[in-house]
C-alpha cells in the first residue's frame, strides 16, 4: 500500500496529492487530493484550530469492476486512539458510482478527535459493491515525522 509522511498541520499549509498503490503488481492506481483545508476558527487568538473542512477528490482510480468497467469509490478517515486496539472511524465519505476521478463533498475534522494536528491517521480508498461490501483500491498513512 502507499505510505506518505504529512501531518494536518502541513495539509492546512499546502496542497497535497499522494500516489495509491496495490502491493502485489506495484501499480500505481491514481492518487488521492486533499485540495483545500479551511480552519474553521478565527486562529488568530488559537493556538491549535478545533476543526478543519476539507476539500477532497481522486484522478485515475483503478477500474475495481472488471477491464472494461468503472470503480464506485469512497474513502474513510481512521485514527488509533491511545490505549485502544482497533482504529475508530473518523469520516466515511459518500458513494460516488461509476467515477474514477471522483469529487467528494467537503466535511469537517475535528482536531481534537484525531489527538491534534500532529497525531497519525489513515486514509483508505475503497471500492463499494451492491452486495454491501467493498474492495480496498489503496490506503495512505498519514503520520508526523
Amino acid at each position: 500500500m502507499g505510505k506518505f509522511q504529512v501531518t494536518l498541520r502541513e495539509l492546512a499549509f499546502s496542497w497535497v496529492a499522494e500516489a495509491l498503490r496495490q502491493t502485489p503488481k506495484g501499480n500505481s492506481f491514481g492518487c488521492v487530493l486533499i485540495e483545500h483545508i479551511q480552519y474553521l476558527d478565527d486562529i488568530g487568538s488559537l493556538l491549535t484550530p478545533s476543526s478543519l473542512q476539507v476539500f477532497a477528490s481522486a484522478q485515475k482510480l483503478a477500474k475495481m469492476d472488471g477491464p472494461l468497467g468503472s470503480a464506485d469509490p469512497f474513502f474513510a478517515i481512521h485514527h488509533k486512539l491511545p490505549h485502544q486496539t482497533r482504529p475508530v472511524l473518523l469520516h466515511r465519505s459518500e458513494v460516488q458510482h461509476k467515477n474514477l476521478n471522483p469529487v467528494f463533498q467537503p466535511f469537517v475534522l475535528n482536531v481534537a478527535d484525531i489527538g491534534g494536528l500532529d497525531a497519525p491517521f489513515t486514509v483508505g480508498m475503497y471500492d463499494w459493491d451492491a452486495n454491501g461490501g467493498f474492495d480496498t483500491i489503496g490506503v495512505v498513512l498519514f503520520h508526523s515525522q
